[in-house]
This record gives C-alpha cells, sequence and structure tokens, in this order.
C-alpha cells in the first residue's frame, strides 16, 4: 500500500491524537498520507512536513475517523472508485466502524500487507427528475429519505413500485433504505433490521397518517418510483444526510440498486448478531 487517505470529524475531541498517531505510524514506512478536510490537514502537518496535495479519490485505503456520518461523507467523497474504507469510531453508535480509536494501531501494519478482508455493502442510486430532466442523481449507502421540515404538514407521496402502483403515503415524509441503513434512521421510523449480507430495499414511512401503512421490504431489483401529489414548502429529498435537494410538485424520485457496491475493511470474525446486542444494549441473556 503507497497511499492512505484520512477524512476526520475535527469535532470529535480525541481525533488529532489519533490522526496523529496514525500518520507517524505510515510515515516511517513510506505510506504517503492525505487528510480531508484540509483544516484536519493543517492541525496534523507543520508547514515543513506537509504533504503534497492530493486528491483522496487516488488513495489505496481511506480511513474514516469518527462516528456513521464521517464514514457516509468518506463514501461519497471517493464516489463509485473501487477504493475500500475502514471505520475508526471515536464514540457514538458507529454502526459502520469496525474499530475503536485505542485497537485500530495493533491492527494498520497488517492492514497495510494486506492482512485484511472486505465486505460488501449494496449501495442505492437515487434520481430526481424534473420537467423531464435528471437535476440531482447520487448513490446511497444508508438511505435515501424524503422529508418534510418547519411546520408539521403531511406530504403526499405517490408510490409505485417496477411501474406498479403501492400505495400513496400522507406522512411526514418516506425511507428507502438498504440494508445497512436499516439500522439508522429506518429503524428510528419503525422499520426492520435487516442483515447487511442481504440486498433488499426497504420502504418506511416516516409518522404515517394512516397506522396500517407498515414498512415493506422488496426485491434488489426493483425500482421504487416517487411522486409527490402534496409537498409543504422546504420539503427536500436527502442522500445519505450528505446532501439534499429542495422538493417541488411534479418532480419524480426514483430509487433503485446501484450497480456499484461499498467495501469495508475488517480483520475480525465478529458476527453482525453480536454487533446488534452490542450497539443496541440488547439484553445479555445467553440462553434459557
Amino acid at each position: 500500500m503507497r497511499k492512505i487517505g484520512i477524512v476526520a470529524n475535527t469535532s470529535k475531541g480525541n481525533w488529532l491524537p489519533t490522526a496523529r498517531a496514525i500518520v507517524e505510524f505510515v510515515a516511517v514506512r513510506g505510506v504517503e498520507v492525505i487528510v480531508e478536510p484540509r483544516e484536519a490537514a493543517a492541525a496534523l502537518f507543520s508547514e515543513s512536513s506537509y504533504p503534497p496535495e492530493g486528491r483522496l479519490i487516488d488513495s489505496d485505503m481511506v480511513l474514516s475517523l469518527g462516528g456513521d456520518g464521517t464514514f457516509l461523507r468518506a463514501v461519497r467523497m471517493v464516489g463509485e472508485r473501487d477504493v475500500p474504507i475502514v471505520g475508526i469510531n471515536l464514540g457514538g453508535l458507529g454502526f459502520l466502524a469496525e474499530f475503536s480509536a485505542h485497537d485500530f494501531l495493533s491492527s494498520l501494519d497488517g492492514i497495510l500487507v494486506g492482512d485484511y478482508r472486505l465486505q460488501e455493502r449494496m449501495t442505492l442510486r437515487a434520481c430526481l427528475v424534473r420537467q423531464g430532466e435528471t437535476i440531482h442523481s447520487e448513490r446511497a449507502l444508508n438511505d435515501v429519505v424524503i422529508s418534510t421540515t418547519g411546520v408539521s404538514r403531511l406530504a403526499v407521496l405517490k408510490t409505485s413500485i417496477d411501474g406498479e402502483y403501492l400505495t400513496t403515503y400522507e406522512a411526514d415524509g418516506l425511507i428507502v433504505a438498504t440494508p445497512t441503513g436499516s439500522t439508522a434512521h429506518s429503524l428510528s421510523a419503525g422499520g426492520p433490521i435487516v442483515e447487511p449480507a442481504l440486498e433488499a430495499l426497504v420502504l418506511t414511512p416516516i409518522c404515517p397518517h394512516a397506522l396500517s401503512n407498515r414498512p415493506v421490504v422488496i426485491p434488489p431489483h426493483r425500482t421504487i418510483t416517487i411522486v409527490p401529489a402534496q409537498i409543504p414548502k422546504g420539503a427536500i429529498v436527502t442522500v445519505d444526510g450528505q446532501t439534499g435537494v429542495e422538493l417541488a410538485l411534479g418532480d419524480v424520485i426514483t430509487v433503485s440498486k446501484s450497480d456499484s457496491n461499498v467495501k469495508l475493511v475488517t480483520v475480525k470474525e465478529t458476527s453482525y448478531f453480536e454487533i446488534l446486542r452490542s450497539k443496541l444494549r440488547w439484553g445479555g441473556s445467553k440462553g434459557l
């Protein structure tokens, strides 16, 4: 490995000592480092040791220092280039982080020489079409969310699957999530937990007016089409909580499985169910 990228959440109090330890560790092994954002790089390096300008997408691997939001930002920054991403959790829930700050360095030497495994996670492709023109298209690892803001008014969202009418949701919004994103916003809205080894789309209404509107899980080859029939001013569609576009009547939002996956770096044999027990603080009983 010749070059690694670091994406840091500089609002986390322990990001700087963690990043410094990583930079020092890889520097003696001849590995070049690219750091984002630039204020993080400025805090890490003196003028005499400042690394050359580089692009994160040119890295052989990217390290995410923060929480799930930082990981999702790293995914967006590398785009659809086949770059493995390592999640290093600096506090909080963190479903996407394999490592904690204190145990990462013990695994880094092996990672640099290729001693790791990759988990492939499916992603979504969200497209917003306005007056026949695609004005926004983006990939999502977690979810695509239509939500209202400000005054509490319902959105009316006509929803179809592969062109077949499903229902019209009257709700505060609608979430289309991947299995990876099923433990994020969708879970808080009452959606199911879906093991990431599966490929599926999870459709979860946010506070629906009709209590009979429940989450729906559909196969990955389906395409979901959502047409706002009524939306309050300020309603937006967001992708992984990273970008948002305000909606207008007549817009058409399509969500389908993307052609590319995200690669998560792992070195442990931790099962997904162990992660759920730990992160969600489920009961400690090991059975009867």
